[in-house]
C-alpha cells in the first residue's frame, strides 16, 4: 500500500509506503509532523493484491479478486484525515451584510434564505441545517466549518443580483429573489 502526493509543480512524494502489508496490521499510520500540502496537490492511494500462488494467504489463485467487505474479498480502503486552513476573517460593515440577506433561488422553485449572523451570514436551505459563513472580503464568504464558498455579485446599479456558490469546484448561480411588498408589488 502506498500514499503518494502529486504537487502542482509536477513533483511527487511518497507519504507512506507499506510494501509487505499484513492482514493483521489493520491499524492507523500517523505522520510524526502534519504535512502541509499546497492548493492543487493531489493524493493517490495505491494497493495491489497478490493473486498468485506465491501468496500463502490467497485461498484460490484461479478466482478473480473483487472488492467487497467480507475478508475473502479485497477490501482495501485508503482513509486519511485532513484539515484545511481557515482564511483570515475580514470585517464587513453591517449595512453591507444586510444587502446580502434575502432569498436566493438555488434551483427552480427551491430558495435558500440568507440572514445576517454577527459579522457573517447564515444560509438555510429547505430540509438542511443552517450553514454559517464568514467574510473573506466584502463580497466573498467561506463556510465556517466546511469547504463551501459564496461570492455575491452586484448589478450595474449596485444591487445584489446573485450568489455564486462554489461547491468543490462546481459553481451554482443563485439569483436573488425580488421581495414582494405587503401590497403585493415587487420592490
Amino acid at each position: 500500500m502506498e500514499y503518494k502526493v502529486f504537487y502542482p509543480d509536477g513533483k511527487s512524494e511518497i507519504l507512506l509506503s507499506v510494501p509487505n502489508y499484513d492482514f493483521a496490521w489493520q491499524t492507523n499510520y500517523e505522520l510524526k509532523e502534519p504535512k502541509r500540502l499546497p492548493k492543487g496537490s493531489k493524493l493517490m492511494v495505491t494497493a495491489y493484491f497478490d493473486n498468485s500462488t506465491k501468496n500463502k494467504f490467497n485461498p484460490d489463485p484461479s478466482k478473480d479478486v473483487r472488492y467487497g467487505e467480507p475478508t475473502y474479498d479485497e477490501m482495501m480502503l485508503g482513509f486519511m484525515d485532513f484539515v484545511t486552513e481557515m482564511p483570515a476573517v475580514a470585517r464587513v460593515e453591517t449595512r453591507t451584510l444586510d444587502t446580502y440577506t434575502g432569498r436566493y433561488e438555488v434551483m427552480p422553485g427551491v430558495f435558500a434564505t440568507v440572514t445576517r449572523n454577527g459579522n457573517g451570514l447564515a444560509i438555510q436551505i429547505p430540509m438542511q441545517g443552517k450553514i454559517e459563513f464568514l467574510p473573506q472580503s466584502e463580497t466573498k464568504f467561506f463556510q465556517k466549518d466546511g469547504d463551501l464558498e459564496i461570492n455575491f455579485v452586484k448589478s450595474e446599479s449596485g444591487e445584489v443580483s446573485e450568489a455564486q456558490i462554489d461547491m468543490m469546484g462546481r459553481t451554482i448561480k443563485a439569483k436573488k429573489a425580488r421581495e414582494v411588498a405587503a401590497n403585493g408589488s415587487g420592490q
